[in-house]
């Protein structure tokens, strides 16, 4: 395959590494920023290069934020004192004991969140606020629509894209251990 010609501006990118000359090329490979300069800079480039962090660093930061989120939820109903208007909600959706429920809830998400911050169970951590997240669109958020903000008011987009990272996340665990 040959590289086709980048733009003049910037920084110019050879994935192949055959052509010296500054240029792009689409074949998968090795990526490798260029200039037409000694390859002794290379790694200096590539280091700059966006997102300035390795899969291994963007993971652990998707756990912890993603933990976080969950947490702050919990600590934000424990401490509004909101976990018996809660409760009271999910009875009217014919769950019983909805107080007892929300507080299990609450502590599962700090619990869970801690353990995976903590990198400790994380699949089963993982596993616990995915069920949270499924039941939270089962039972609020699909009646709701697709958006959050702007274009609605607490539809699932929110918890489908927590689901999704909690799902990156077991992965890259399973993959670790």
């Amino acid at each position: 395959m040959r590289c086709t010609s980048n733009s003049n501006r910037g920084p110019r990118f050879s994935v192949c590494g055959h052509d010296p000359a500054p240029r792009y090329c689409a074949r998968v490979g090795d990526l490798k920023a260029t200039s037409g300069r000694p390859s002794g800079l290379e790694p200096r480039i590539e280091k700059l290069a966006f997102p300035f962090v390795s899969l291994a660093h963007a993971l652990v930061a998707m756990r912890i934020a993603v933990a976080i989120f969950f947490m702050a939820h919990a600590t934000v109903r424990i401490y509004n004192g909101s976990i018996p208007q809660f409760g009271e909600f999910l009875e009217t959706r014919g769950w019983p004991f909805g107080v007892v429920l929300v507080w299990l809830i609450s502590l599962l998400e700090l619990f869970a969140g801690s353990a995976m911050i903590a990198g400790y169970c994380v699949r089963w951590a993982a596993l616990g606020l995915a069920f949270i997240a499924a039941m939270g669109i089962v039972i609020i958020h699909a009646q709701l629509g697709w958006f959050v903000g702007e274009h609605g008011t607490g539809g699932r987009e929110y918890s489908l894209s927590l689901l999704v990272s909690l799902l990156v996340i077991a992965a890259a665990d399973r993959e670790q251990r």
